[in-house]
């Protein structure tokens, strides 16, 4: 299997879905228009990347026993679908976010801290669905987003 560097990249209209891209990096690259569907992304890193326009539904993105789980820290991430995708033990800290959507994602033992998952009326996130068992949300701002159906067993919502 072979591992990507897409680091510092403008990729614009690329389509990896149902690619293994394991262990790859897009630190600091712009992925816009960008499919991703059933894409296997563990142990990928996207610290600091802007996704816009991406769509990543059922993408896998969480720990398997060769890869840790995804990285996101700062990312920005704009008209973003990660309907159904696996995000397990992703790292979302400090992620920024409008017109997301993680309908039934699975975000079991995610860290969120101090994620902007916020948004005005226009632009609330939809975390429908979504299971957020033992999520690290300190600091989190989930204003006005849809948590209709959303489990948040064990998750930790302050510092306390």
């Amino acid at each position: 299997m072979a591992v990507f560097n897409y680091s510092e990249q403008n990729l614009v209209g690329n389509n990896f879905s149902n690619q293994n891209l394991n262990g790859s990096t897009f630190f600091k690259a712009r992925l816009e228009n960008v499919l991703l569907n059933g894409t296997q992304l563990r142990g990928t890193n996207f610290e600091e990347a802007t996704l816009l326009n991406v769509t990543a539904t059922n993408a896998i993105f969480a720990a398997n026993s060769n890869f840790a789980p995804a990285n996101f820290y700062k990312a920005t991430l704009e008209n973003v679908n990660l309907t159904g995708a696996n995000l397990t033990g992703a790292n979302l800290s400090l992620i920024d976010t409008k017109f997301i959507n993680l309908s039934n994602a699975n975000l079991t033992n995610a860290i969120l801290h101090e994620a902007n998952l916020s948004g005005e009326q226009s632009e609330r996130p939809n975390l429908a669905g979504a299971n957020f068992t033992g999520a690290d949300l300190f600091k989190a701002k989930l204003k006005a987003a849809d948590l209709t159906g959303a489990n948040f067993t064990k998750c930790i919502f302050c510092g306390c």
